[in-house]
């Protein structure tokens, strides 16, 4: 029983309240449109009332992008480009009940998407 309460808890709240963005490095699990996986690490820094956003994706790409939180609202809205790729588009997530962020991205050419899943890591941003 005590165990249903916990989790009858985690669920209400969740549904209840909006959740903080965590600063810091998380670990990436990606899905291109085409179904193909790619991991990699996401720093998330403060940059004024906004945020800083880095991708590292395998041992060669990355992309950087500044991003937008609001403390009323669970999303995380980010506009991003890769330079050497002259690749830019948008990405959106979720922000879960542990910090987590669950979202989908897509390209300037608009017509696909793309999921990630962002683990929070640690608060050390480098």
């Amino acid at each position: 029983m005590k165990n249903f309460l916990i989790c009858l808890f985690v669920v209400c709240a969740s549904t209840a309240f909006s959740w903080g963005l965590k600063t810091g490095t998380y670990d990436l699990v990606g899905y291109n449109a085409n179904g193909s996986t790619y991991y990699g690490e996401v720093v998330i820094a403060p940059q004024g009332d906004n945020y800083s956003v880095t991708w590292r994706v395998g041992s060669n790409q990355a992309q950087l992008g500044v991003g937008i939180h609001r403390d009323w609202d669970s999303v995380f809205s980010v506009a991003f480009a890769d330079l050497s790729k002259n690749f830019w588009g948008v990405a959106s997530y979720k922000i879960g009940v542990f910090g987590e962020l669950e979202g989908a991205w897509c390209g300037a050419n608009g017509s696909t998407q793309g999921t990630e899943i962002l683990k929070w890591r640690s608060y050390s941003i480098y």
